[in-house]
């Protein structure tokens, strides 16, 4: 309208006016330390109200694109943003991204990060007395965390325990007893079997030359 042609003033009756209103588009960044995720877009252009896309000028649509991102130890639980004091999840557990979800988030902010949220995996470890009597309970240990060991209550006739192996004819420990063994496994629900490690106990045995001379005087055995 060119306002040297017309003013308000110059209106003689009733007039309607139109607003047009325009869409907002905002980004949902799904940049992550977390997880690797594979086959999705570093950044999601949300058009409200009309469609998810992949490319900021608006013309590749994600309609219904599976992703599933991983991370070695952990297990993907879904992708989810924050708007006001709600969650809101984008990407379901099976890796589907919610379209009809994300295009009717009000969001106040052009720029918004997304969370992927993950659990860590958890295992169980089981002892072996390897040739020892005896039996121990298994244990229940998390991925990145610190596995605690316990005392082992294994025995064996003329042997020392030394500690616990990952192979059952290992002749050296893996492992000290009642110490640590982090990320036995990546697996959720694995269980690792640790085996006893022996050491022949050492006797000193020692000679009576009975009225002769004998030597060595002694000696030891294992």
């Amino acid at each position: 309208v060119n306002t040297n042609e017309f003013s308000v003033r110059d209106v003689k009756e009733d007039i309607n006016c139109l607003l047009e209103f325009e869409p907002r588009v905002y980004t949902i960044s799904l940049n992550s330390t977390n997880v690797v995720t594979q086959g999705l877009p570093n950044t999601l252009y949300i058009k409200y109200g009309v469609g998810v896309y992949s490319d900021a000028a608006l013309t590749t649509k994600v309609t219904d694109l599976v992703v599933k991102p991983a991370k070695t130890g952990y297990t993907y639980l879904n992708i989810s943003v924050k708007h006001g004091d709600r969650d809101y999840v984008i990407v379901d557990g099976n890796g589907k991204v919610l379209v009809d979800t994300i295009i009717n988030i009000p969001f106040d902010n052009d720029t918004n990060n997304a969370v992927v949220n993950v659990r860590p995996n958890t295992f169980k470890v089981a002892f072996n007395a390897n040739n020892g009597t005896g039996s121990m309970n298994t244990i229940t240990c998390t991925y990145d965390q610190d596995c605690v060991l316990p005392t082992s209550t294994f025995d064996r006739t003329g042997y020392n325990f030394s500690g616990w192996a990952l192979n059952s004819t290992a002749a050296a420990k893996d492992y000290d007893d009642s110490g640590k063994a982090n990320n036995l496994s990546a697996v959720d629900g694995a269980t690792v079997t640790l085996y006893s490690v022996w050491k022949g106990k050492t006797y000193k045995v020692n000679y009576n030359a009975n009225g002769g001379s004998v030597s060595p005087a002694s000696s030891n055995v294992t």
